[in-house]
C-alpha cells in the first residue's frame, strides 16, 4: 500500500464494506476531487464560506469564443491558486466549440509536495 499523504471523503459518499465507514480518496485522487469541487462550486453556494468556488457558470452565457475562453481560463487559474495550494497549474487549454455550445478544457498540473510530475483533468463546460 502506498503512503497516504492526502485524504478526503470519497465524492460519492460510498460506504467501505470492510470498515463500515465512508470510503476515502487518497493522494492524487483526493487532490483531483478537490480541484473538481472548486471548479464546480458557485460562489455563495457554500455555507460559512461564501467566497469559495469558481462560479464558471456565469461565463457560459457570454459568447462562446476565444475571449470568453481566456476569461474562463483566468478564473480557473486564480481560484485554484487561492483554494488549492498543493498544486501548480502547468498547462491549461480552454477550447471554444460554438457549434456544440461548449468549452473543452484540459488542465495539467503538478502536485508540489510529492513526486508527481503532471496529472491531467479533462472536462467540458456547457450550458
Amino acid at each position: 500500500m502506498a503512503t497516504e499523504i492526502y485524504s478526503d471523503l470519497h465524492p460519492n459518499f460510498v460506504k467501505d464494506l470492510q470498515t463500515k465507514d465512508l470510503k476515502k480518496s487518497v493522494n492524487i485522487n483526493a487532490v483531483r476531487n478537490s480541484i473538481r469541487n472548486i471548479l464546480q462550486t458557485r460562489k455563495m453556494e457554500r455555507r460559512m464560506m461564501p467566497e469559495f468556488g469558481a462560479s464558471l457558470e456565469q461565463l457560459l452565457f457570454e459568447p462562446i469564443d476565444e475571449v470568453t475562453g481566456k476569461k474562463i481560463g483566468s478564473a480557473m487559474i486564480e481560484e485554484l491558486r487561492i483554494w488549492e495550494p498543493r498544486i501548480s497549474v502547468t498547462s491549461l487549454d480552454v477550447i471554444a466549440d460554438p457549434d456544440f455550445m461548449r468549452y473543452d478544457i484540459v488542465l495539467e498540473y503538478r502536485i508540489e509536495s510529492v513526486n508527481i510530475n503532471n496529472d491531467v483533468i479533462e472536462f467540458t463546460l456547457q450550458q
